[in-house]
């Protein structure tokens, strides 16, 4: 799918959804986009750096939060405003790196943030726990029960349960990310998956240009094409090369110039064309994995659920729950396909 041509930027560094507004998020600013309208953010100062979607601390709700390079971090609405929120986490600037599992509103949701000497764990939408960073900062990434800490060639594992903590040695190391609770790291010409407390090396088919983390699968971008990463295999998706994709919660990918809903094994032509858009504006926010909702994200959940849905979206309309905005044509849409 297109973006709109004003959303366009020449090198996104994040994205992130929310409801029906996509965050594009470049350097020079955030351009929000919302069907076809599209409101740009500036920076307040520097230049942005990321952004996640976090749990709001207030209400049951989900916040978008950016870190700019000056190491400030600032909410931002669907409107574009800017509200500043150091003191509401209780977090002294600079925060160096942020991460979020990006599940949205539901319970478990798990944000992180990397300061100089600490980090700061997000877990239950009212207590930021922190823990000391002997080894200073560096980029993270963060599953329901897993933190990774990113420096130069090694990965740093937290099990934040356990209080456990791993160590990883991957040479020439430029991302990782956990798909669900499994870490996945890469390298130029390599893509390393967890298995067994161990990182399996498996070797790129064409030089490795990003990694992105989407729902609670991995794909890889390379010189070759875009591949997704399987527990034993890359797949090949029917998607043009970029050289930078980045993964949204309800498992789209999205590039400079595309929003991509690469077809999975169980997703049939009708239910990415007729259903996953109506997922993602209106469900996935509570059923996109990781989170403790049902996941509805591929067609085989929706099939292995079709009388539930039917009852409940077309017959009592109960879901989507009250307070989430659905349309006519949209719950039409529904019924005629889980009928």
């Amino acid at each position: 799918t297109p973006l709109a041509a004003p959303a366009l930027v020449a090198a996104p560094v994040a994205a992130v959804e929310l409801g029906d507004a996509l965050f594009l998020v470049a350097p020079d600013h955030i351009a929000i986009q919302r069907g076809a309208a599209v409101t740009r953010v500036p920076p307040p100062d520097g230049a942005w750096a990321e952004a996640i979607a976090m749990p709001a601390l207030d209400d049951a709700a989900t916040w978008v939060v950016a870190r700019t390079a000056a190491g400030t971090l600032w909410r931002i609405t669907t409107g574009g405003d800017l509200v500043p929120i150091h003191d509401l986490l209780g977090l002294a600037p600079p925060i160096r790196s942020i991460a979020s599992t990006a599940a949205g509103a539901a319970a478990g949701a798990t944000a992180a943030f990397a300061m100089d000497h600490a980090i700061g764990v997000l877990h239950d939408r009212a207590h930021l726990a922190q823990f000391p960073l002997p080894d200073g900062p560096g980029a993270l990434a963060v599953s329901p029960t897993r933190l990774a800490i990113r420096r130069a060639d090694q990965l740093e594992v937290w099990d934040l349960g356990a209080r456990h903590r791993a160590r990883f040695t991957v040479p020439g190391l430029v991302a990782a990310g956990f798909a669900g609770d499994t870490l996945v790291a890469a390298s130029r010409d390599a893509v390393f998956v967890e298995a067994d407390h161990q990182l399996h090396r498996r070797a790129a088919p064409a030089p490795i240009t990003g990694l992105a983390i989407a729902g609670a699968r991995a794909w890889l971008a390379t010189t070759a094409g875009l591949f997704r990463v399987d527990a034993d295999r890359l797949t090949r998706a029917d998607a043009p090369a970029a050289d930078r994709v980045l993964g949204l919660a309800g498992g789209d990918l999205v590039t400079a110039t595309a929003r991509l809903s690469p077809a999975r094994p169980d997703d049939d032509p009708r239910w990415i064309a007729d259903v996953a858009p109506i997922f993602r504006r209106v469900c996935a926010r509570c059923h996109a994995p990781p989170g403790d909702a049902l996941d509805l994200s591929t067609a085989a959940a929706w099939r292995a659920h079709r009388a539930a849905l039917e009852r409940r979206v077309v017959e009592t309309r109960s879901m989507p729950p009250a307070g989430t905005p659905i349309s006519d044509a949209d719950r039409a849409a529904l019924a005629a396909w889980l009928r």
